[in-house]
C-alpha cells in the first residue's frame, strides 16, 4: 500500500509539472506561426543574452520573487548546463560576445551551438515537434523518490517561436525538494526575445 501511495504522489506531481503554456507571452509578443513545413525560418544565429524578458521567478518558502530573472538562451534548454556553457561569463563584454546558432536538420531535430565571438564552444542536439505555431522541445524532468526522507523533482519545458525578426522563447520550470524537515520550491515562467546576429 505504501508503494501505491508513493506512485500516486509521483503521478500527481508529474501532472502538476506538465501544465500547458496556453497563451504565454502572446498578448505582448504575437508570434508568426511556424510549422513543420516552414521550420527553417527559425534557423539563424542569435545573441545568447536576451534582449527583452517578461515573467517572473519565484523561490519559496520565503515567497521571494524576481522580475529581473533573465536566463540566457542556452540556459533554457537544459536542467543542468555543461560547464562549458558558463565558462565565458565573467563580464558584460563576454555576454556581448556570445552567440547561439540554431539549425534544424529535420522538423523534429534541432542543433544548438554556442559560440564566443567566432570560437565554437559547445553543441547539443534537441528533439521536439511543431505545434500551434511553435517548436516544443521534449519536456525534461527528474525525480528523486527517496520518500519521506529525501524527495524532489524538477520539470522543465521550452518552446520556440518567431516574433518579427527575433527569436521568442517561452520557459516553464517547476522544482521542489524536501529533505526531512525542510524544503524549497522554485517556479519559473518567462518569455524572452533574442536578437539575430547582424
Amino acid at each position: 500500500m505504501k508503494c501505491i501511495g508513493i506512485v500516486w504522489v509521483m503521478l500527481i506531481i508529474t501532472a502538476a509539472g506538465c501544465k500547458p503554456f496556453q497563451n504565454a507571452g502572446q498578448q505582448h509578443y504575437p508570434v508568426t506561426p511556424v510549422t513543420k513545413k516552414s521550420y527553417t525560418v527559425l534557423n539563424g544565429v542569435y545573441a545568447n543574452k536576451p534582449d527583452t524578458t517578461i515573467g517572473k521567478y519565484y523561490h519559496g518558502p520565503n515567497d521571494r520573487r524576481s522580475a529581473d530573472f533573465r536566463p540566457h538562451l542556452m540556459d533554457q534548454f537544459f536542467l543542468s548546463q555543461p560547464k562549458t556553457v558558463y565558462q565565458y561569463r565573467d563580464s558584460t563584454l563576454t555576454d556581448a560576445g556570445q552567440w547561439v546558432k540554431l539549425e534544424f536538420s529535420t522538423a523534429k531535430k534541432l542543433t544548438l551551438s554556442l559560440y564566443y565571438r567566432d570560437r565554437f564552444i559547445f553543441s547539443k542536439q534537441l528533439k521536439g515537434r511543431f505545434k500551434n505555431g511553435y517548436f516544443y522541445g521534449r519536456q525534461k524532468f527528474f525525480i528523486i523518490p527517496v520518500y519521506p526522507l529525501f524527495f524532489g523533482y524538477n520539470f522543465q519545458r521550452t518552446r520556440i517561436g518567431k516574433h518579427q525578426d527575433k527569436l521568442l522563447v517561452d520557459l516553464r520550470q517547476r522544482q521542489w525538494v524536501f529533505l526531512i524537515f525542510s524544503g524549497t520550491n522554485d517556479k519559473v515562467r518567462t518569455t524572452a526575445l533574442f536578437t539575430p546576429k547582424q
